[in-house]
């Protein structure tokens, strides 16, 4: 049984979703042991008996001397990176941060020093093989389990919603302006944001805004309860968004949510127009007209939501994308092996 060592910077929800789950997954089916380990707390004695080392969204200067250290004990990396940190918005901290001298150096010394790069999305291989031509791309994983024994909300008006957190503010803004108008359309419509508002618009007596939930369990449980009958994922065109994962799709699939997602990846390379959702130009008009046709088209609404939670439990479940670290680990561990002989 293979033993994995994952070394994560800080706890976000990304290594719930990313690692904690399918990793999990694998170790209640005997197929691994492994440890999940933050930087601060790494001591060289965690190698011992390990097989592979995982880094996840690693930047930091203080990664460096574990990286030698596996390095050096010559135990595979595998390095995951599921956003392109040197495109983030540079009129942001994060992205003023990302660009440090430091930052840039760390980032690319693990993606060098990696046996395999693991990305988040096809747009980000191009970016990953400058430095590294072993690089992979995987879909993501939705853990489905947390709805079981659920009963979802029912309400008597449509619900079209919103999740993200707020530093969408602006890819909110392509929507802005189709608020008030399809309010005025359809006044008894009912609006509900977790996370983010669009400059501009306020809650109400229709909208309701909640905070961001920072636990991965209580925020799909409260997506799913809450029962939307359409979806929102605008995203503006910018490198940055285009190397992202495809989450909302992920999780509005999951819930049985209707979604409509701009046009661009990474929902073009997962969402099928009409299908598994609507995929619209980012203009005010494109997301007017989108949204008005699944409010009037109950049919097409219903259609989408059945066919995206199929899709997303074929391609996105908890067994797929664990098998799919599984076979990485394999592949890994074995090349190593031959290595040696």
């Amino acid at each position: 049984m293979l033993q994995i060592l994952c070394v994560v910077q800080t706890p976000l929800p990304s290594v719930e979703i990313s690692i904690i789950r399918p990793f999990n997954y694998l170790q209640k089916k005997k197929r691994i042991r492994w440890r999940l380990v933050l930087e601060n707390d790494f001591e060289p004695g965690l190698l011992k008996g390990v097989d592979l080392v995982v880094f996840h969204r690693n930047c930091r200067p203080n990664c460096l001397r574990i990286l030698h250290a596996v390095k050096n004990a010559g135990i595979p990396v595998l390095y995951e990176l599921d956003d392109h940190y040197l495109a983030m918005p540079e009129d942001l901290p994060i992205g003023r941060y990302m660009r440090m001298p430091q930052i840039v150096r760390t980032l690319e010394t693990l993606l060098r020093s990696a046996d395999l790069v693991k990305v988040g999305s096809p747009e980000m291989i191009p970016f990953a093989r400058e430095k590294n031509p072993q690089v992979v791309s995987h879909p993501y994983a939705v853990d489905t389990s947390v709805f079981r024994n659920l009963q979802k909300a029912p309400h008597r008006h449509l619900l079209v919603g919103y999740a993200g957190s707020v530093n969408h503010s602006r890819d909110l803004a392509l929507i802005a302006g189709v608020i008030p108008r399809i309010s005025r359309e359809f006044p008894d419509l009912k609006w509900e944001f977790i996370g983010c508002l669009p400059e501009g618009v306020q809650p109400g007596t229709n909208l309701e805004f909640s905070e961001f939930f920072p636990s991965y369990d209580e925020f799909l449980i409260t997506l799913y309860r809450r029962n939307w009958d359409i979806g929102l994922a605008p995203l503006l065109d910018t490198v940055y968004n285009r190397c992202k994962t495809d989450n909302k799709f992920r999780e509005y699939g999951a819930c049985g949510i209707a979604g409509i997602y701009s046009a661009i990846p990474p929902y073009t390379a997962s969402v099928r127009h009409e299908i598994t959702g609507l995929l619209t130009e980012n203009r005010e008009d494109a997301w007017y007209h989108a949204l008005k046709r699944l409010i009037l088209e109950d049919g097409l609404r219903k259609s989408i939501a059945q066919n995206a939670r199929k899709w997303v439990l074929k391609n996105n479940s908890l067994p797929v994308i664990a098998g799919l670290w599984e076979e990485l680990f394999s592949t890994l561990v074995k090349k190593r092996r031959d290595r040696t002989l």
